[in-house]
């Protein structure tokens, strides 16, 4: 994880591994407005959801970077690495 523009204030993620091998990712930060840089560990696609589990499309993924993901306080930003 690189932050790449902004300013990070208390900045987490915590990512999960599955049983299936699917990763799920949450990043936060509680006071800052930082601009994240995300490395996946292999190649994979990734789904971006909302906090009621809607299902949004993340275009600014490469198959092994995900970039631009912008975070404002206390935003939670979920990705589900496949």
């Amino acid at each position: 994880m690189e932050v790449t523009a902004g300013k990070k204030g208390e900045l987490y993620h915590h990512l999960f591994v599955r049983p299936d091998g699917r990763q799920v990712l949450l990043v936060w930060d509680k006071q800052g407005t930082p601009t994240l840089r995300l490395r996946a560990r292999a190649e994979a696609t990734v789904t971006e959801y909302a906090l009621d589990g809607t299902p949004m499309p993340f275009t600014s993924f490469d198959g092994r970077v995900l970039s631009n993901v912008q975070l404002a306080p206390g935003m939670v930003r979920i990705f589900e690495i496949r």
